[in-house]
């Protein structure tokens, strides 16, 4: 065989071997970015499902505190001043923490402050209704030429309807309520705490004294069986 002749032959096995080594190279490269795109997918794939598990725990958890929000309007319709037991058998009951626990203590501590919204908003529409009603009464005394006395009951049974106390000093509870099996006697119950408290801030003007006097009232509303939209009814069936 002549040199030239092999010469050209080593350099065809050269370049057998070049792009052999090439050919595996650009095969390892194409398996590693597969695995690298599977990687990827993976992640992905992982990355979905804890977003899945992550919306799904927050909705569960609003759902609970909604739940809890309803359970507490129905209570305050029961009571202005609840004992703390009442707040920690719902909250035991809706999140199933005992009440020693922090959770626990974090969620009654914010719903003991939501009476006191609820309390001085009770209080400032009452006092809007007062301001009503006086106005009301300036309004006849010019047309009638009469003095300004204390209402009457069927002047308050008149003004404080029950309309006015569903949609005006109740409403923002009553929306908890399932009416569909509201008796009638609850709801008369409600009618006359209502305008109990209406008469309440009539006469007085000390506040400290109309929340004393609005919590004695607790005495009208605090056997009441109020049914729940949820149906769990665990402020209705608490004990106070």
């Amino acid at each position: 065989m002549s040199k030239k002749r092999r010469r050209m032959i080593d350099k065809m096995m050269i370049l057998r071997d070049f792009w052999s080594k090439k050919k595996e190279i650009l095969i390892r490269e194409e398996r590693r970015r597969g695995e690298e795109i599977i990687t990827v997918k993976k992640k992905m794939k992982m990355m979905k499902m804890v977003k899945i598990i992550y919306i799904t725990i927050v909705h569960k958890v609003q759902d609970k505190y909604h739940l809890i929000d309803e359970e507490m309007k129905c209570l305050f319709l029961r009571t202005r001043n609840p004992p703390d037991h009442a707040f920690n058998k719902i909250t035991q009951k809706i999140f199933g923490h005992d009440a020693y626990q922090s959770m626990a203590k974090s969620i009654n501590k914010r719903y003991r402050k939501s009476f006191s919204d609820y309390q001085y908003q009770l209080k400032n529409v009452l006092s809007v209704l007062v301001k009503e009603f006086q106005e009301f009464q300036q309004m006849a005394e010019s047309e009638c030429n009469t003095e300004r006395s204390n209402p009457t009951d069927v002047e308050v049974n008149n003004f404080i309807s029950r309309e006015v106390i569903l949609k005006r000093i109740l409403s923002r509870h009553v929306s908890a309520i399932d009416f569909t099996k509201l008796s009638e006697t609850s709801l008369e119950k409600l009618v006359e705490f209502s305008r109990k408290g209406f008469k309440i801030v009539w006469s007085e003007t000390d506040i400290s004294i109309v929340r004393k006097k609005i919590k004695e009232l607790d005495i009208i509303t605090e056997g009441l069986e109020i049914p729940f939209r949820s149906r769990r009814n665990i402020a209705s069936s608490l004990k106070l």
